[in-house]
């Protein structure tokens, strides 16, 4: 989830002028189909990730890289979770007022998974990406007889959490995007079915 969720979100901003049933309609099922296309991209690269982590296993051939191994794919197995968790719900059956609670309903989830991505999509990779890297400094420091195998590591756990940090910041970026067209519907609607909460970047 980076800045190619931005343009996903951004994407979804309209002036909220009126909410004509069709027009309604039409901005749910786009709004799916794209949300749909961000999940299977995250299923796919999920599995990935988990098919060369299993080759490392395999191929090491020692029990602190199967384990290191090992806790990555549940991390990876916990954010996949969490993705179909926070998938978004069935189309109404009827349009006019169901249909705009039903696009705002989605866009508040969809904001809310933004906000709180550290938690469910970043936290559960790190104690992996920690022990795989422990692992490899700690295999390369008894096959060269160095401890210098273990000061690699640090720049290599840097860039890594350079990158979750900057998927967080990015995520917060895109749920604020999320929050302006949840306000632009409000604004849209006499009685809006419950009032737009504000981004809690702290989730």
């Amino acid at each position: 989830m980076t800045d190619r969720i931005i343009a996903l979100w951004q994407a979804e901003e309209r002036d909220a002028k009126g909410f004509a049933p069709a027009e309604l309609e039409r901005k749910a099922r786009a709004f799916r189909r794209r949300i749909a296309l961000r999940d299977a991209i995250e299923y796919a690269a999920s599995a990935l990730v988990a098919a060369i982590f299993v080759y490392y296993a395999w191929a090491a051939r020692d029990w602190r890289m199967t384990a290191a191994c090992a806790l990555v794919i549940v991390g990876m197995a916990v954010v996949v979770r969490g993705l179909w968790s926070r998938r978004l719900t069935p189309l109404p059956a009827a349009l006019g007022e169901a249909s705009l609670r039903y696009h705002r309903d989605q866009l508040v989830r969809q904001r809310d998974a933004l906000v709180s991505v550290w938690r469910w999509y970043i936290a559960p990779t790190i104690p992996g990406v920690i022990a795989f890297a422990a692992v490899v400094a700690s295999i390369a420091a008894e096959r060269t007889a160095s401890d210098l195998a273990w000061l690699v590591m640090l720049p290599t756990l840097a860039f890594v959490f350079t990158v979750f940090y900057a998927i967080h910041r990015l995520n917060l970026r895109a749920a604020r995007a999320l929050q302006a067209e949840i306000d632009q519907l409000d604004r849209g609607c006499d009685e809006p079915d419950s009032p737009s909460a504000a981004v809690d970047t702290h989730r």
